[in-house]
Parts: C-alpha cells; structure tokens; sequence
C-alpha cells in the first residue's frame, strides 16, 4: 500500500466564477498530472443549496407546500439526485477527456445538512459534513466543517476560577433539535450542574444575510463570549446530524457534550472521541458523565486535548494532514467494494 506521503492526487484548477452552490474547494492540492494520479479530486466543495439553482426554483416552491416533513424528505432526494448528476458528469467529463482514468477513484467533498448517503460505488469516495453512522455506505467519510474561522482564541480555565466549584455549561444559539432542547432541560433542571444559556430565535447564518455587520457582530462575541466563561458546551445536532458548534467548541479549547443521534464523528481511526467528549444516549447519562468528568479528571488538561485535537486534525491545516494520512487505506478498502 503507497504511503499518503508518495499519494499522487490531482485536482483541475477551478474556473474564476463558479455556477450556484459551488465553491473552489481548499482541500488538497495536484501533484502529478490525471495520468499519474491514484486518486482525482473534485475541485468543488458541493454545498447544500446546489438544489436551489435559480431553473429549480418552481420544483423547490411546490416541495415547501407539502406538510414539513414530507416536503423536507422530498427536497433531501431532489438534492440527491442533483449531487448524483454533477458528480457523475464530471467523472464522464474527465474519462472523455482522459480514457485512462477510467478506474481511477474520486474524491467529492460536500457540506450540507443532508444525512442521506448517495450511491455506492468502489470510484466514488465521499467526505460530507453530516450522515447517519448505522446507514452510511462503505464509501462515505465524516468531513469536518471545512470553513472554520480565526476569531475563537485558545484561554485555559480553571475548574475554581469562575463557578464556585460547580461545573458551567454553556450555549448560545438556536433550538431547532428535540435532543438539543432536551438536553438544555436536563442541564437547566439539574442542581449541581450550573448552565449560561443564551437562547436566540434565528440561526447565526440567516442573521449574518440579514442583519445589520455591528448586529452581527454582537452575536458572534456573544457566542464566543459563552463559550469562554463555560467548561462545557452543548454541541447536539442542529438542522443537520452535525453541528458547528461542536467544532468551535473544541477550538475554543472547551468539552463537547451531546446526546447521541446516531452520529458519526470524523477521523474515528486517528482520534479517540471517547476520552474526549461526553456522547450518550439520554440527557441523563449525559449529566452523570459530565460530573464524573468534572470530579475524576483535570479540566484543564481536558481542555488542553480539546484544542489540541482540534489543532491537530480538524483546523483547515488539520483537516487536510488527516485526509491525507488516512487516504492511502481508504482507496485499498474501496478496492474490495
């Protein structure tokens, strides 16, 4: 098995525009010509809204007249089948162009709330921001959120110097999960577990499109704030089985805590996610965790392995070391699809 420091990887330059729910993707750079390559990237990072493109907009309308649910579930295989179609064009595109590639794999990154897996093929190797682990297909990968930002710093806290002993938990945001709002209860009611909630009524990204730049601002302080003051943030799923949060809570160099929603964490065989971040199945067993975390380990250190891990594997530098380190047994797994 080559080693994911000789992986030949090739990537086509982006054109300068790029059509509607489509970024130049950051990750990874070429180094070899198509030829040569063991694996080519879509230089697209493919986001949630390819669907809403301006021709789909009629079919996208009839899907928000249907009951919530119903409407969601068809929006979710609309999106499907648009991701398919790109993903599948532009591998045609690239085998007409270059008929020796014809069994060379892709690699496709895409950030959406969408669970749903796509197709399964031993070609196609996906790295998407949200899934569901009991049903992921063999040939899709955890992407962490790729377009983190610069603005959380790295202030250690001691377990005494701010709550009197009592283990803080913060969140600032909106509840827009049932197992986000049941654990905010199970914390809020509980009486040896102290809590700094700011609720807000729209998410931070509908506020940033349509909010004053100082309104925005103030909220973005103020959720950095939260998390700085607590040892502990709430980081269960939001719209998508993922949540930002999770990430710029171990940025900030604080410990996620979370109800499992069959979620699956990123870069499983390089990190040990369980020594890491509280996860289970109810708010209760969450809070039981949480103090034995508090009472049996050091914070301080805790905190320390939180920022550490997210510095080493899930900044924008981390993200792409990892893929790299773990490509080499990716592409041989998929060999045997």
């Amino acid at each position: 098995m080559r080693s994911h420091k000789s992986l030949k990887i090739y990537k086509e330059p982006t054109e300068s525009k790029l059509s509607h729910g489509l970024e130049e993707l950051p990750l990874l750079k070429s180094n070899c010509s198509v030829e040569e390559a063991d694996v080519i990237v879509v230089p697209f990072l493919i986001l949630e809204n390819i669907s809403a493109q301006p021709h789909f907009s009629s079919k996208i309308k009839a899907f928000f007249e249907l009951p919530v649910e119903e409407g969601r579930q068809q929006l979710k295989a609309f999106h499907a089948s648009i991701v398919q179609k790109f993903v599948r064009l532009y591998q045609k595109n690239i085998h007409k162009r270059y008929p020796t590639t014809i069994n060379t794999p892709f690699l496709v990154f895409i950030v959406s709330d969408y669970e749903e897996s796509y197709f399964q093929e031993k070609n196609i190797i996906f790295y998407k921001t949200s899934m569901f682990k009991s049903t992921k297909f063999t040939n899709d990968y955890l992407l962490p959120y790729p377009k983190s930002r610069s603005d959380i710093p790295y202030t250690p806290i001691a377990q005494t110097s701010i709550s009197q002993h009592t283990p803080l938990v913060g969140f600032c945001g909106i509840i827009n999960d049932p197992k986000r709002k049941d654990l905010l209860t199970a914390i809020h009611q509980h009486p040896e577990i102290g809590h700094e909630f700011l609720i807000r009524n729209r998410f931070f990204g509908h506020i940033q499109k349509t909010s004053a730049q100082s309104t925005s601002a103030q909220f973005r302080l103020d959720f950095i704030q939260n998390l700085l003051k607590t040892h502990f943030n709430i980081s269960s799923r939001g719209r998508g089985n993922y949540s930002i949060r999770f990430y710029e809570t171990l940025q900030a160099g604080r410990i996620p805590i979370l109800i499992d929603s069959d979620i699956e964490f990123p870069f499983s065989e390089l990190i040990n996610w369980n020594e890491l971040v509280i996860c289970k199945k109810s708010p209760e067993e969450v809070c039981v965790d949480l103090l034995h975390t508090w009472k049996q380990k050091s914070i301080a250190q805790q905190h320390a392995q939180c920022r550490e891990i997210w510095v080493q594997y899930l900044s924008p530098e981390g993200i792409e070391k990892s893929i790299l380190q773990m490509l080499p047994t990716i592409l041989q797994r998929n060999k045997s699809l």
